[in-house]
């Protein structure tokens, strides 16, 4: 059977669309893949993200969301952890940890990690601006305060 191009072109611009839509219709173009496991050697990251979550995994009720994405990154009491992506044009990203119950039981999407909705004690948070894929962190006084320093 022979194919004429006018059969062709139909499926092909169907995938160029959908490979050049991205997600809600933004472009997604590489998006930074930076590990929030604290002992996960990125030496680049390393500290600011040990400082926030280093023994966060061993708190059966904590977590970490994404609230700029409601996007679950870590329940506790696991040792998996799914790794900061945000897509470039997004703007920048927070990752807050918090003790309490999860909103979700998995990692992934996760509507009760919206900002809006999130019901556990805040913390610390880490910043990731999906332009150049920087991180930085907040004072982590809250850690402090709350004793999870000590375990």
């Amino acid at each position: 059977m022979m194919y004429s191009s006018k059969h062709l072109i139909l499926p092909l611009l169907l995938v160029v669309t959908i490979l050049s839509s991205g997600v809600s219709g933004r472009r997604l173009t590489g998006p930074c893949n930076i590990p929030l496991d604290p002992d996960t050697h990125d030496s680049e990251h390393r500290s600011c993200i040990q400082a926030c979550l280093g023994k966060l995994h061993r708190v059966e009720q904590s977590f970490v969301c994404d609230i700029s994405a409601d996007w679950m990154h870590h329940v506790g009491g696991t040792n998996q952890w799914y790794p900061a992506t945000p897509p470039k044009g997004t703007g920048v990203h927070e990752y807050v940890a918090y003790t309490g119950t999860p909103p979700c039981r998995q990692n992934g999407h996760c509507v009760g990690c919206g900002a809006n909705f999130v019901s556990g004690k805040r913390l610390c948070s880490i910043f990731i601006d999906p332009e150049d894929c920087s991180v930085t962190c907040d004072e982590t006084s809250t850690l402090m305060e709350s004793g999870l320093t000590d375990f």
